[in-house]
């Protein structure tokens, strides 16, 4: 999720630069590719279901919005998405027999992918092994084992971002991790600076004001730092902390410059 909303922010963000016959060539290329696929996929389908008519349409149907669901929710759940679809139009089908269908293609898509890992290791383009503790990671697990709050945490951050976009704001990141510390938002004001934003829901957006402790602050700023020290553009502009106070039945309340902190 969290990558889906980036890239549409960094997207909007520079509209004005995109060559767009590169894009409409682009966007081409990967209709194509999406053709190819389908109709690759139909042909595994018709060998599994050799009694059966299978017309192409539906598959394709099928294929495009499994695809638009992956890649906006993590776990491949778009997958599901095109196991039901084509199942509900070609009766007599099994769930067992066309999800075997998808590992023959996921089995295809993983050799292509070998091939061009190994490509890339005789290439010296990856990167070493002493970068990757630093590397960002997630862990799963929690978010299996706390749904209520990985979905409350989920519906705060978006709402505050969505505000900061109405506001002409535009969002840098959303729950960024380093190793000094996490931050929830970084966005760019308008003609301003970059703001470190933490977003707290409470009751009372007096007490979601007063939520952020000292301690808290001062590991937002040292991540906040690190952040600024690898984009020396940004940089420039300068920094903000924030706070988002979110409370039910109203709107957020955005308190600028909520602390100072040098940086």
């Amino acid at each position: 999720m969290h990558e889906f909303f980036h890239a549409l922010d960094v997207f909007f963000g520079q509209v004005a630069s995109v060559g767009w016959a590169a894009l409409a060539i682009a966007l081409g290329l990967h209709f194509l590719k999406l053709v190819l696929r389908t109709m690759a996929w139909r042909n595994i389908l018709v060998a599994s279901y050799p009694e059966k008519p299978i017309p192409w349409p539906p598959v394709f149907g099928a294929y495009v919005a499994g695809v638009g669901v992956n890649s906006i929710l993590p776990g491949r759940g778009g997958d599901l998405v095109k196991l039901y679809l084509v199942r509900r139009k070609i009766p007599g089908t099994t769930y067992t027999t066309l999800g075997s269908t998808l590992v023959t293609e996921t089995l295809v898509d993983l050799v292509i992918a070998t091939l061009l890992f190994l490509w890339a290791l005789t290439q010296g383009v990856l990167p070493s092994l002493h970068v990757l503790p630093n590397l960002p990671a997630f862990d799963w697990g929690w978010l299996f084992a706390n749904t209520r709050a990985t979905a409350t945490v989920v519906a705060v951050l978006t709402l505050a971002a969505i505000w900061l976009r109405l506001k002409g704001y535009r969002i840098l990141e959303r729950r960024l991790k380093t190793r000094l510390g996490e931050i929830d938002l970084v966005a760019a004001a308008p003609f301003g600076p970059v703001c470190f934003i933490e977003v707290k829901a409470r009751g009372l957006a007096a007490a979601a004001a007063e939520a952020v402790s000292r301690t808290q602050q001062a590991r937002i700023a040292r991540a906040a730092s690190l952040y600024l020290s690898a984009r020396p553009t940004l940089a420039r502009r300068g920094a903000r902390f924030d706070i988002i106070a979110v409370t039910p039945y109203a709107w957020p309340v955005h308190h600028r410059d909520a602390w100072q902190a040098n940086i």
